[in-house]
């Protein structure tokens, strides 16, 4: 049975400094004291009201193509940290649900992001969010984690996110408060849009899944989904998103594409 778990809605305290900073020894990662808020409900605030009402055989083809392989090696830690799960309870790492190896854009400047946590065991779980290289955080949320696919969204009352660039978001499973060391990670990033996007000419959400997706809109497309997050078709969809994922992978990280199969089946079930 898929379990989404999207932490309860609130306003977002800008302005208060985390009271402890982890360091995470040997491997350069640092939650650095920052800006703190809150998560907010998984939906696209720009998308329109929308129904569940049409086959998924009914809907037309997706036909993505990814944009072209860009180099994150500069953009701070996509290629260092821990990778992997706090325990072997399910053999699946932390995995944040965005392509790894492509530079993808967001429709909308108030986004959803979603990961997926393999541990049953409740852990600390940080979330953040930088703009292109900055050292600081934008948003750094501290949650506790749930098995599943967790999401964020950018609160409703705080500022927009800056057309045209780009961003990157991190999630930190803290296995062990005492051994900062133990910490897994993982991230991606994505571009906002230069101008609003207007894709959708259905309410009908499987229509519109498939139009995001056409137009090059992966995030939004998933976060489509999320907005019927216990829905047979949403469930559907989501599953044959995160299938694309996995497919988008496959070239340039096969391990990282059978964890997201495997992760697939988890949540399939």
């Amino acid at each position: 049975m898929t379990r989404l778990t999207t932490p309860n809605s609130q306003s977002p305290k800008l302005g208060m400094t985390l009271l402890s900073t982890v360091i995470a020894v040997g491997i350069g990662l640092t939650i650095a004291p920052a800006t703190l808020a809150h998560p907010s409900t998984a939906r696209i605030s720009s998308s329109p009201s929308v129904t569940w009402g049409t086959s998924i055989a009914q809907t037309p083809p997706r036909g993505y193509t990814p944009p072209p392989p860009v180099n994150r090696t500069s953009s701070g830690g996509t290629t260092g940290g821990v990778r992997g799960q706090c325990s072997r309870q399910s053999g699946l790492p932390l995995l944040a649900l965005a392509p790894s190896n492509v530079e993808q854009t967001f429709a909308t400047s108030r986004p959803t992001l979603a990961w997926f946590v393999p541990e049953e065991t409740a852990y600390d779980l940080v979330f953040q969010l930088f703009q292109g290289d900055a050292a600081e955080p934008l948003y750094d949320v501290e949650m506790t984690s749930q098995p599943g696919v967790m999401s964020w969204t950018l609160p409703a009352d705080a500022p927009e996110l800056t057309t045209g660039e780009t961003y990157r978001w991190r999630v930190i499973l803290i296995c062990n408060p005492n051994r900062p060391s133990l910490s897994v990670i993982d991230e991606a990033q994505f571009v906002v849009a230069v101008s609003p996007v207007t894709t959708a000419t259905s309410n009908d959400s499987a229509i519109h899944v498939n139009q995001m997706v056409a137009a090059g809109f992966w995030y939004d497309a998933l976060a489509l989904t999320l907005s019927d997050p216990n829905g047979e078709q949403g469930r559907s969809l989501r599953l044959e998103l995160l299938q694309d994922l996995a497919q988008m992978e496959e070239s340039t990280n096969a391990h990282r594409a059978q964890n997201l199969r495997s992760m697939i089946d988890t949540e399939r079930y």
